[in-house]
């Protein structure tokens, strides 16, 4: 939250124009060398009143002390000008990997006592941690954060072994786990069928209609890609007396379907399916085609699905404006499959580590501006952060309209990663200007902390990514609250072109960023250190800007309203280097 009795004067950057009015809130910049000699003048009538303090306590200690008297002397102008230059921008380099490392072998110690850290026992231990580290912080004026809960249920989904499916007629096909079948998430809990007839539905199973004359009592069986979600045709199977589904892949499918069966902003009472759900390969389903009027199958799978009680953890600064909120956010629970010290740990998630344990990191380093939530329920679904935008719309309208920003910071650390500060021009149009200033705090600090030398060295450069979907940033967005952040990749592969981009990085083409996403191998050796103490620096000046800006929600419109009459409507997301080699 930003200060209400605060006007920051920020530091100069020389690449912005000074007749721009942008300089308000982009010159947010580290104090150079020459800042510091300019304001110097100040500092002078009380220097002259305490050199024996600089030689005893060093000259640090001199100039917080000098910064305090100047603000009685002085007055509120003044002190934010001193706060800003000594205080906020010596903050950054502060949030580095020897803090950021103790959060990530605590969550890694959570991992290992709790065999995960997914929404139950090792969501909640990894939250304690987090309510532990920052219940204590205190500021100039007392206690810093306010710290709740807010709970809510999902569906938890567990396969407890592979599922054994065979085909017979006169003949038995058992069919290969990963290859020819498996489960879909949230297909339905335990269940054992035997010989039962298959029966093909038309159209995708995208209409009630397709399912008019559907015999009561078979499997169907729906090819996948047919233009509406696998929950909409799974359910209305289940609703005609379909006792399992078979999606089976379309030929330009390469990889059996994994698709969540479930309603996308599944909430309290919705349905869930009673059913088995597969994913054949495309052969088996051609073949099965052939073979209906003579041929049964046999399911038997074994799987959990409940609903249980999680919820999401908010560490709200105590001063501030209540009328400007700004959400920091980060996913604290895992995947079941393994620790998540990268994804997010470094966000606060099972596999998400490397996010949260840098905002909380940031958190601690300057409690006294940020907002901190840590979502739960991530990794099935957005569901923490779903329920926190929903609720707030539903009963707290007012509340909602109070939020001026959000920014999201998913998987910080990964192994094979590449900067990525996700791009405002992606943002739906109503926020897409706001979106745009966001991302332009975080690029024009990174350009600042990364110049390029007069021998045309490669600097170290940064992509943009667009907000499409995979993280907590989503239901924001979506609803019309300007919103950015940072990630380092995930599963997908890294490109020969980004590779030859990022040859200081030594990063690696046709390789994932992050080879153990999602997996049981994402522990604490997994954790690119280098990048993540990069980026948790960059989350720690974005917050500082925001929560000490006083009329953020204006000066978002402002500068964002500039920098959109600069951009490229056919830029695409490849990659914007704004520099000269």
């Amino acid at each position: 939250m930003s200060d209400p009795e605060s006007q920051p004067l920020l530091p100069k950057v020389p690449s912005v124009e000074e007749t721009s009015s942008t300089t308000a809130l982009l010159n947010s910049q580290p104090a150079t060398r020459e800042d510091n000699q300019a304001s110097t003048p100040r500092f002078l009538p009380v220097i002259a009143v305490i050199p024996t303090l600089a030689y005893f306590c060093g000259i640090i200690i001199t100039i917080t002390l000098i910064s305090v008297l100047v603000i009685i002397i002085l007055g509120n102008t003044t002190r934010i000008r001193i706060i800003e230059k000594i205080i906020g921008h010596n903050l950054p380099p502060h949030c580095d990997i020897t803090g950021i490392e103790v959060h990530l072998k605590s969550l890694d110690g959570i991992a290992a006592t709790h065999g995960n850290r997914a929404v139950g026992a090792g969501h909640e231990a990894s939250a304690d941690y987090v309510v532990s580290q920052l219940s204590g912080l205190t500021g100039y004026f007392g206690k810093s954060f306010h710290i709740t809960k807010q709970y809510f249920d999902v569906p938890v989904w567990k396969e407890n072994r592979s599922p054994k499916v065979s085909i017979s007629g006169g003949w038995t096909i058992e069919l290969i786990n990963g290859i020819d079948v498996r489960s879909m998430r949230y297909g339905g809990p335990s269940a054992v069928i035997n010989n039962a007839i298959i029966t093909h539905v038309p159209s995708g199973g995208c209409d009630d209609s397709n399912f008019d004359d559907f015999p009561s009592g078979s499997v169907a069986l729906i090819k996948a890609g047919e233009g509406c979600d696998p929950w909409i045709a799974s359910h209305s199977a289940e609703k005609s007396g379909a006792i399992a589904v078979a999606f089976y892949n379309p030929s330009r499918f390469k990889s059996l379907l994994g698709s969540r069966v479930r309603i996308v902003e599944w909430k309290k009472d919705d349905p869930l399916m009673g059913i088995p759900v597969l994913s054949l390969s495309h052969s088996v389903g051609e073949f099965l085609k052939t073979v209906l009027e003579t041929s049964f199958i046999s399911i038997d799978v074994d799987n959990t699905l409940e609903v249980v009680e999680t919820f999401n953890v908010f560490a709200d600064t105590i001063r501030g404006n209540p009328d400007e909120i700004v959400i920091v956010g980060s996913h604290l629970d895992g995947v079941p499959e393994g620790p998540g010290l990268v994804d997010n740990g470094s966000e606060i998630n099972n596999h998400y580590f490397s996010g949260s344990s840098a905002v909380l990191e940031v958190a601690i380093q300057l409690h006294k501006t940020g907002i901190i939530n840590k979502w739960g329920a991530e990794e099935i679904g957005l569901l923490g952060s779903r329920h926190y935008v929903r609720d707030l719309l539903a009963n707290q309208p007012d509340e909602f309209a109070k939020i001026v920003l959000s920014i999201n910071h998913d998987m910080l650390g990964s192994p094979n990663g590449i900067p990525y500060i996700l791009d405002g021009y992606s943002a739906p149009e109503a926020v897409r200007n706001q979106s745009l200033a966001i991302s332009e705090i975080y690029k024009s600090y990174w350009n600042f902390t990364h110049p390029v030398n007069a021998k045309n060295f490669i600097p170290e450069i940064y992509e943009l990514r667009p907000m499409i979907a995979g993280s907590d940033f989503l239901p924001f967005v979506s609803n019309g609250i300007p919103t950015s952040g940072l990630e380092t990749g995930a599963g997908e592969l890294v490109t020969r072109e980004q590779a030859d981009n990022h040859k200081t990085r030594k990063v690696i083409a046709n390789a994932a960023h992050d080879p153990c996403y999602h997996q049981k191998c994402d522990g604490i050796s997994n954790v690119n250190r280098d990048l993540i103490e990069e980026l948790t620096k960059l989350v720690a000046h974005a917050v500082e800007v925001f929560g000490r800006k006083d009329d953020l929600r204006n000066h978002l419109v402002l500068i964002g309203s500039e920098i959109a009459a600069k951009v490229s409507k056919d830029r695409g997301y490849k990659m914007e280097i704004e520099r000269t080699r």
